[in-house]
């Protein structure tokens, strides 16, 4: 019904649509169910048996991943500028906000990335203030203490870089890139050589276990050595059968090693009043991945340093004796400033016996880098 100005009545409409849906309710009905049950169809065949959900939830994790990816390409291309604006958008959307989330590395990657691309730019306080982000994100990383750190020094803030530094030592004592910074700013800028020589003792005599290996053919023993330059012996279990002869191999992980004797001890038999005698080896030992250091001291070149020399076991083999000696990583130069610091403080009775201790070599995966 139309007023008189020819408008439709409101309230003549809605009774109008109130009387068809009563009219065609049961098809209406009908309708709603089929479009719930077609829902719930789409939902099990599409989000469930073909995985769509896990698919589209993987699609939308994957997003920061792929615009990191973008990232590291700008930066190593030299766009630092983009890669900064990208990571700045990346980090602001990231859902990693706690460092328990399942993207928590992810997101240390990208703030990591975005502090070297403000450094590389030589914007101090932006860089700072994300490597200072990193720290409170996971405090209990060295990886973000150490990249504060080095802000921090390529900033020229000694201090506040020599104490973030000493961070990273709490958490990683045996960090080299870390001792060699410190080192440096110690010897180089303040000549402070008390604090070298005592740098230099926390590192040497830092707790760190190497894991060794110890083969003869398919028989294999593995050993945990302590890394602080002494002899440590070992007596452990290794079955060989009588008349054995082949390679013996040791395998040290990227550590630098000093090999003792080696003997291979017979099993005890029925009957036997007197033990069989020991196979008993020194020496001539050939490395592979590693250089000679004099006698059988090695450095380490890789993470696949090996050594392997020929061996006899007449009478067979129930345990095997060695003594091994396993050093941390150190180089020419940081060596040199450490001995200086020895001798300026008139230290040359520890100098001797901090050398002892020291091979040159060794690489960064053997005790200070670690693969997560």
């Amino acid at each position: 019904m139309r007023s008189l100005l020819g408008e439709t009545r409101p309230g003549s409409e809605l009774a109008g649509v109130k009387r068809w849906m009563h009219a065609h309710e049961r098809g209406l009905v009908v309708l709603w169910l089929g479009a719930v049950a077609a829902l719930f169809a789409f939902v099990f065949v599409w989000g469930v048996w073909r995985r769509g959900f896990e698919g589209a939830i993987a699609w939308w994790y994957g997003r920061s991943a792929r615009e990191l990816a973008r990232a590291e390409e700008l930066y190593a291309d030299g766009n630092y500028q983009r890669a900064a604006e990208l990571l700045e958008r990346v980090d602001a959307n990231h859902p990693a906000v706690v460092v328990k989330h399942r993207l928590d590395e992810e997101r240390e990657a990208i703030l990591d990335l975005l502090a070297r691309s403000y450094v590389a730019l030589d914007k101090k306080r932006r860089a700072l203030e994300v490597t200072a982000q990193l720290v409170a994100f996971d405090p209990r990383n060295w990886k973000n203490h150490f990249a504060h750190a080095q802000a921090l020094r390529t900033f020229s803030e000694g201090d506040l870089a020599e104490a973030a530094y000493r961070g990273v030592l709490r958490l990683h004592p045996n960090h080299f890139p870390t001792v060699e910074a410190l080192t440096g700013m110690l010897f180089d800028v303040a000549t402070l050589y008390a604090s070298v020589v005592e740098l230099h003792r926390q590192y040497l005599d830092a707790q760190l276990l190497g894991t060794v290996e110890l083969s003869f053919g398919d028989a294999r023993v593995t050993l945990d050595v302590p890394v602080d330059g002494r002899p440590h012996a070992f007596d452990v279990p290794c079955s060989l059968a009588a008349g054995f002869a082949g390679d013996a191999r040791i395998a040290t992980h990227g550590f630098s090693v000093e090999i003792g004797e080696l003997a291979l001890v017979p099993p005890r038999r029925v009957g036997e009043v007197q033990p069989s005698v020991a196979a008993t080896f020194t020496g001539a030992w050939t490395p592979g991945d590693a250089e000679a250091r004099g006698g059988e001291r090695f450095a380490a070149l890789s993470k696949a340093a090996s050594f392997t020399r020929r061996v006899e076991a007449p009478n067979g083999a129930g345990r095997v004796h060695i003594e091994l000696t396993l050093y941390k990583h150190m180089t020419a130069s940081l060596w040199t400033k450490i001995a200086t610091s020895y001798e300026n403080r008139l230290l040359f009775d520890e100098l001797a016996a901090a050398e002892v201790r020291t091979v040159l070599g060794g690489c960064l995966e053997a005790g200070s880098l670690f693969e997560e």
